[in-house]
């Protein structure tokens, strides 16, 4: 058959045309992307203006999915008044977000038989160190100390203003006057530094090496992480962004916090991404998925034995945001307030510090970052309201039960009712609020999804245990 070279050209031009058109189209293709690009832009053209709006000289925040990383920003200044811009190689301070690498280091050790979590701390930590006078039937646990369920208040004063460079044992002497066990060991959740100053020295001798070395070894190697360290070296002091006060002008000088597992890390925002993953990806060659799902799920209380599956876990919380839920950890380091969280419907993660004492800031700002990780999510299947037996059990006055600062004379109350075929819920001088009953005990509010406060009996006394604290019924 024979095709004349006219034919032949017309051909070529068609493939030509085709080719041309092909281009086209995924240029158009590659258009439907770029809004995607242009909503992180968006994201922190507003995040600029809330740094503006409240004087904070920079921030960084780091957005991931499982295997990428989508936003890596450091922003602003690199100190305040200044106009050179702050340096993509800047650390920043992540304060309480240590605690998350704390508990996933004990994981490790478990992993390792290095120690067990249900092991008394006392086997570990010298006998002068804390005073429980539960001891004999009820002795503190590992996991209770990281899961802020030993029955220890927060630290003191003076504790706090420690700004000494000493060893966690010394640290730990040197306030033991001051840390007593003030109610059941296992019993509630209240949230205590203290517990992770003796967790991380349970730490170092089971592990052998000190908290930062242990960390290193067991953390910050085995997920790459190779800027986080909790020591000021030369290279994170000649890198570090200054921490101030809420006025963003007043700088606010290192704290060499006295129990460096409570909060001391320094790193590069873009190390984050790699926890982030880690959760995201629901485990890894060195930390297993029934490792994380354990540091998610709330075990050392009264509350989780009864049912209540929310709640402060091995140095991981959860909250909601538009129904949608979070896990992670915020931190706070005397001039630095962090923030991560990962939404697994989302499948991405977060990271977000500011070097301002403001927590306002940084309220506005994780509230922006959250609420855009789950924007054009399908609707949450929430759990279904309730019919309740007996409306009288739940309704009443509750007493706190536990502090975090104070003592004793620092008790709230609540109260609940039954009020118009509802359940509402009050604290002291706050407005009243909806709870929706799902069955056996546990409520929820209208914007979350899954049950976060209990109301149970234990001895005969009814207890609420929530995110509003830890109360008995008493009338």
């Amino acid at each position: 058959m024979n095709i004349s070279m006219g034919y032949v050209n017309q051909i070529f031009k068609s493939l030509a045309l085709l080719i041309v058109l092909l281009c086209s189209q995924l240029s158009v293709n590659a258009a439907v992307i770029n809004p995607i690009q242009q909503d992180f832009s968006q994201l922190i053209k507003q995040l600029d203006a809330t740094r503006e709006r409240h004087n904070i000289p920079a921030y960084a925040l780091v957005i991931t999915s499982p295997d990428d990383i989508l936003v890596d920003e450091v922003r602003g200044y690199a100190k305040s008044g200044s106009v050179i811009p702050v340096s993509k190689h800047a650390y920043f301070r992540i304060g309480s977000i240590t605690k998350t690498f704390v508990a996933l280091s004990a994981l490790a050790a478990e992993s390792q038989g290095k120690l067990t979590l249900s092991d008394k701390a006392s086997d570990y930590l010298d006998n002068d160190l804390y005073e429980n006078t539960y001891k004999e039937t009820h002795p503190i646990t590992i996991e209770q100390l990281l899961e802020h369920t030993a029955g220890l208040p927060d630290m003191g004063r003076e504790e706090f203003a420690s700004n000494d460079m000493v060893t966690l044992q010394e640290g730990l002497q040197r306030f033991f006057s001051e840390r007593k066990i003030q109610w059941q060991p296992g019993y509630f959740h209240s949230y205590s530094n203290t517990s992770y100053g003796l967790a991380g020295r349970v730490l170092e001798i089971a592990s052998g090496k000190n908290i930062n070395d242990w960390l290193t070894f067991s953390v910050f190697k085995p997920l790459d992480m190779s800027t986080a360290t909790m020591l000021p070296t030369e290279k994170v002091m000649e890198n570090l962004v200054p921490g101030y006060q809420r006025d963003g002008i007043e700088n606010i000088p290192y704290w060499h916090m006295i129990y460096p597992s409570l909060g001391a890390i320094n790193l590069q925002p873009r190390d984050m991404a790699k926890l982030l993953q880690l959760y995201l990806n629901g485990g890894s060659q060195h930390f297993t998925s029934a490792m994380l799902n354990r540091q998610e799920m709330p075990e050392a209380s009264l509350a989780a034995q009864k049912g209540l599956d929310y709640g402060y876990g091995l140095g991981l919380y959860p909250w909601y945001r538009k129904g949608y839920l979070f896990f992670g950890h915020g931190g706070d380091a005397d001039g630095y307030l962090s923030q991560f969280g990962y939404q697994k419907d989302a499948q991405l993660g977060f990271f977000l510090v500011i070097n301002t004492f403001n927590n306002r800031a940084k309220r506005e700002m994780s509230r922006l970052v959250e609420s855009f990780l789950v924007n054009g999510l399908p609707a949450v299947k929430k759990a279904p309201e309730m019919m309740a037996k007996d409306n009288e059990y739940f309704t009443g006055d509750y007493r706190e039960l536990t502090w975090r600062f104070g003592g004793p004379s620092s008790f709230r109350s609540l109260n609940i009712q039954w009020r118009k075929g509802a359940f509402y819920i009050k604290e002291y001088l706050e407005d009243w609020e909806r709870l929706i009953y799902v069955g056996d005990g546990l409520f929820r509010r209208p914007f979350e999804a899954n049950p976060t406060l209990k109301i149970f009996t234990d001895k005969e006394r009814v207890y609420l245990v929530g995110d509003e604290g830890n109360f008995i019924k008493i009338k």
